[in-house]
């Protein structure tokens, strides 16, 4: 599950692999960015589970929901570099 995943036109999430903090309870980080300026915008997210894969798509999904909350780059973003 850890890799780089698009989440709408402009922004994606890279996942980091899960790591066990302590008896079944790990975390995963996911790092924002958008898609045209491959640095991040400064917004990391924590997933929390009972296990690795859980974390993991945890991780995914609030960054997901916090994508949605976000503002619409400009039309131009993809020049806006």
């Amino acid at each position: 599950m850890p890799g780089t995943y698009d989440l709408g036109d402009y922004y994606a999430v890279t996942v980091s692999a899960g790591a066990e903090v302590g008896h079944n309870e790990w975390t995963a980080r996911g790092s924002i960015f958008r898609r045209d300026r491959p640095s991040k915008i400064g917004k990391t997210v924590v997933g929390k589970g009972a296990d690795r894969l859980t974390a993991e798509r945890n991780a995914k999904n609030i960054a997901e929901v916090e994508v949605m909350n976000f503002p619409r780059p400009p039309k131009n973003w993809k020049d806006s570099k």
